[in-house]
């Protein structure tokens, strides 16, 4: 996004992965062998290697964005959580309810600095914290990544070369339909842009075949699309 004098802005969609939407079942040769209405989540569960998963999950999501195309993507693996945390010197938290089955540390109330490892276990920590969805989840990353984003911009904004050298440090787990030089003058110039915020889709979960799944409301999806896509100013 970017308003009248060419000051760019962007907003975070969180998508919930427990998302109902269409997702092909792919063969190992790539071809679609079959599409079920499924969580988001087993989009890239059903192809066989890490850019066919991100291209099935792209599908996935176009599909339940009423076929709004994506520019692009960039897959990550989990275990780059914590290089994450590590490149801007941790994140500080608070803690809104007792998580010390995740870490010992995570008491109700108590501020901690993430370092690599509870930094992993805070943001994917849910069902043995006695969490039957993922709602709470997202507000946790949520809150992780704003603070995230703000040290990032701060570093990137007293240092040219942070973003340079993070993207460099990724590169190894990065999956990306992305050119070298798309995707590092995004970041070189992501520190210039406003953040305006999360976007999430409202929803209901309902149990269904034994599975926890939710289903977007209609109108918070249009809403979402119209925020993200067609609004200009």
């Amino acid at each position: 996004l970017y308003d009248a004098v060419n000051h760019f802005r962007y907003r975070i969609l969180q998508l919930n992965r427990d998302t109902v939407s269409q997702v092909h079942i792919l063969s190992p040769d790539g071809s679609i062998s079959g599409t079920l209405f499924k969580p988001l989540c087993l989009a890239h569960a059903y192809a066989h290697d890490p850019v066919t998963g991100c291209e099935n999950t792209v599908n996935s999501v176009q599909f339940l964005l009423g076929d709004v195309p994506l520019a692009g993507y960039v897959a990550i693996s989990l275990e780059s959580i914590g290089t994450l945390n590590e490149a801007v010197g941790g994140v500080t938290v608070t803690i809104d309810k007792d998580l010390t089955a995740a870490d010992p540390s995570f008491t109700k109330g108590a501020t901690v600095k993430l370092d690599a490892k509870t930094a992993e276990a805070y943001v994917r920590a849910r069902m043995y914290v006695g969490e039957d969805n993922n709602l709470d989840r997202m507000q946790r990353q949520v809150q992780y990544m704003r603070t995230w984003l703000e040290t990032a911009k701060e570093k990137s904004q007293q240092d040219a070369q942070f973003a340079m050298r993070l993207l460099t440090r990724l590169e190894p787990v990065l999956t990306t339909d992305m050119t070298e030089k798309r995707l590092s003058g995004l970041a070189s110039s992501a520190a210039s842009y406003t953040n305006e915020g999360f976007l999430t889709i409202d929803g209901e979960y309902r149990w269904v075949d034994r599975y926890n799944l939710y289903y977007a409301d209609d109108e918070s999806l249009m809403e979402t699309v119209l925020a993200l896509f067609y609004e200009t100013q």
